[in-house]
């Protein structure tokens, strides 16, 4: 009885002792590798460097220029919306926010013109940057910006500075911002794209509808049905208001009233079909077919009936366009910023996203941009840099 705390006593040291005796490299087998050793995700100042260096390498191959005809545009917004145009233009009226933002300038000029539409080309960017980080999370909001940098629609904006899809833009930004938000807000903001550009707004939504499962993706929900309603509104209120005002009517069928403009566009969309099905997505085309690759099999039978329709309506407006790369541009906004969306929130590693093909293809694959029948020359060339030079 009086021995058993003796024997635990006992027991303790021998365990103590046992302790005191482990082998001098036990601690070295517990203590963590060296720091030099560990690989960590680049921080956020060597994202922030790449996003720097793709924004050079971006303006670099794209060459920024001027609208083709800008004094007709600039005269068009300075008049409207009682500009003198033939009946096939007329549809350029139907694009009013820039305009009636320059009507309100108190100089008018081509170069205030230029002026006005690169501040809202960078404005837009600077708000749908900051909207991804928002969500996103800093670094992984950089990267989704990146690749919308690299993406057509950013090749398209830059090569014609002084055009309306420079406000267009920026309501699709709106709209985006608007899919995480209550229905009022979507209903609002579906007025604002119905008001700017509801051809290519409409078709847009309808591509976002056909195609939930990028918006669950993302982490978006768009209720469609309260844009469609919004943007119906908006056209029938810009409609009305050019009715009164005493603006000719159009849209932007009616110069396909024309054989010869129709049959031409045809045969266009015919002879050029492999590079009008690059310029589409450019170097996204790695991400996009590895992504149907991976989904196809788990996707239902509704799902891929959705797009092959979305696909239909994608092409097909743009083959009845005679800016065939920068409608396609245009209506895949919102599907091209969730698939952005969706890359950045996968590979939140830098390092990881770099060592992929897809992300190579992305950033050295040259951009096509057709218009009409040829393809647009790109890249910065001598007279570029007038553009700075007002």
């Amino acid at each position: 009885m009086i021995s058993a705390p003796s024997a635990s006593r006992t027991s303790i040291e021998a365990m103590t002792t046992a302790t005191a005796a482990a082998p001098p490299d036990l601690k070295a087998r517990v203590t963590p590798e060296p720091f030099r050793h560990r690989r960590f995700p680049v921080g956020l100042a060597g994202v922030f460097g790449v996003f720097a260096a793709v924004c050079l390498w971006v303006v670099w191959r794209t060459g920024p220029g001027k609208v083709p005809f800008l004094d007709m545009f600039e005269r068009t917004s300075r008049m409207w919306p009682n500009a003198p145009l033939p009946t096939d233009s007329q549809y350029i009226l139907r694009e009013p926010l820039g305009q009636i933002l320059y009507r309100l300038l108190p100089v008018h000029s081509t170069n205030v013109f230029v002026a006005l539409h690169l501040l809202c080309l960078l404005g837009s960017a600077l708000l749908l940057a900051s909207w991804l980080c928002r969500r996103l999370g800093p670094r992984s909001g950089l990267v989704a910006s990146m690749i919308m940098l690299l993406a057509p629609v950013t090749t398209v904006l830059l090569l014609w500075i002084g055009m309306y899809d420079a406000f267009s833009i920026l309501v699709w930004v709106a709209v985006l911002v608007s899919m995480d938000r209550r229905v009022g807000w979507q209903l609002a903001a579906g007025l604002l794209a119905g008001f700017q550009d509801f051809e290519q707004m409409g078709v847009g939504l309808l591509m976002v509808a056909l195609l939930p499962q990028l918006a669950r993706a993302a982490g978006l929900r768009p209720r469609v049905v309260y844009l469609l309603g919004g943007a119906v509104i908006g056209k029938l209120f810009l409609e009305g208001y050019l009715h009164t005002a005493g603006a000719g009517s159009g849209s932007r069928l009616s110069y396909l009233e024309r054989w010869d403009v129709f049959s031409g566009l045809v045969g266009s969309t015919t002879a050029n079909a492999p590079l009008l099905l690059w310029s589409a997505l450019a170097g996204l085309w790695g991400f996009a077919a590895k992504a149907l690759y991976d989904s196809w099999g788990r996707w239902s039978g509704q799902q891929r009936v959705g797009l092959a329709l979305a696909a239909t309506l994608w092409f097909g407006s743009a083959a009845l366009s005679a800016d065939h790369t920068r409608v396609l541009a245009m209506t895949s906004f919102p599907l091209v910023v969730m698939g952005a969306m969706a890359i950045a929130d996968r590979w939140r590693d830098l390092r990881a996203l770099a060592r992929l093909p897809q992300t190579w293809l992305l950033v050295l694959a040259p951009p096509v941009v057709l218009l009409d029948y040829t393809s647009v020359q790109m890249g910065i060339k001598p007279g570029t840099w007038g553009i700075w030079i007002f």
